[in-house]
């Protein structure tokens, strides 16, 4: 068997297939296949998916079509490891043995999935009643149960509880998949009332509708400071430019408040009376000297 593409070709006496069955493997571990070959290995291939990935025959190294990178043979036992599993390495892989002329076969069937995350724990409580919920990312595959206080145990992403006057109670959320599992407490002390959530077994949340009430009274007392020292500085100016519309006002003229003997400094002149009088004296021209000695 080499690079050319050949099919292996045995005289064979025997035919013998190795048990056969599925395991799902974590992504990014290592794992290895163990075909368990009793005697001289003649020659061997590893096939995934029906597509070939090693191959090796005496005298030569193996020959790596796939996983080059990140995979190993041992052409002793037949043992072929593959590391840092991702989720496309999911499928089936068969390795083909020639020992002493008998033919061997080993195959095993493979599922490579996240594990899970630290689920996130949000609570709601409406009255007596409170609803817990448990989530992780959805691209990850899990499932969910509930334990807690007195033997309380549920499956499923939430579960609903009756409000008790005791709410220092500790409920644990379990996510587990085939190849991990973890978990996540949660404080019923942490749990807000309706319009809030508390996450992550901590984080209760209540303190959001408060924070928002603190900050518009902030933003109004801003607004009411920053309109009185506009309508201050306005004041000022306005003074200073229409004297006659504010009595006390002293810029640009004399003031025409009266004086202790109940007379003004200055007449006031009747606004009402828009008429002005214009005296013109006559001058006479003078005469040219001349014209008086004739």
């Amino acid at each position: 068997m080499v690079n050319d593409g050949r099919s292996l070709v045995y005289f064979l006496f025997l035919f013998s297939v190795d048990y056969v069955y599925s395991e799902d493997l974590k992504t990014g571990t290592n794992y290895t296949f163990r075909p368990s070959i009793q005697g001289t290995i003649e020659i061997l291939d590893w096939r995934h998916n029906g597509n070939l990935v090693v191959e090796w025959e005496p005298g030569s190294d193996p020959h790596f079509y796939r996983y080059k990178e990140r995979a190993s043979l041992d052409t002793t036992t037949g043992d072929f490891t593959l590391r840092l599993m991702k989720k496309e390495d999911s499928g089936v892989f068969r390795g083909q043995f020639q020992v002493e002329t008998i033919l061997q076969e080993f195959e095993r069937t493979i599922t490579v999935i996240d594990p899970v995350p630290k689920p996130k724990v949000t609570c709601e409580q409406n009255g007596m009643n409170i609803t817990l919920r448990c989530s992780v990312d959805p691209s990850v595959q899990a499932e969910f149960t509930w334990s807690g206080p007195n033997g309380f145990s549920e499956s499923g992403n939430s579960v609903h509880i009756t409000k008790e006057s005791d709410q220092e109670k500790v409920y644990f959320c379990i996510a587990k998949n085939s190849v991990s599992h973890t978990d996540t407490e949660f404080n019923l002390n942490m749990c807000p009332h309706k319009g809030g959530q508390g996450g992550d077994g901590g984080d209760g949340g209540s303190d959001g509708p408060n924070t928002i009430v603190i900050v518009i009274v902030i933003v109004i007392l801003v607004l009411v400071l920053g309109l009185a020292i506009a309508v201050y500085v306005f004041w000022g100016k306005i003074k200073d430019f229409m004297p006659a519309l504010f009595p006390g006002a002293t810029a640009g003229g004399t003031s025409r408040e009266p004086r202790s003997n109940g007379e003004c400094e200055q007449p006031l002149r009747d606004v009402n009376n828009t008429s002005t009088e214009t005296h013109v004296n006559f001058v006479p021209p003078k005469q040219d000297k001349e014209s008086k000695d004739a």
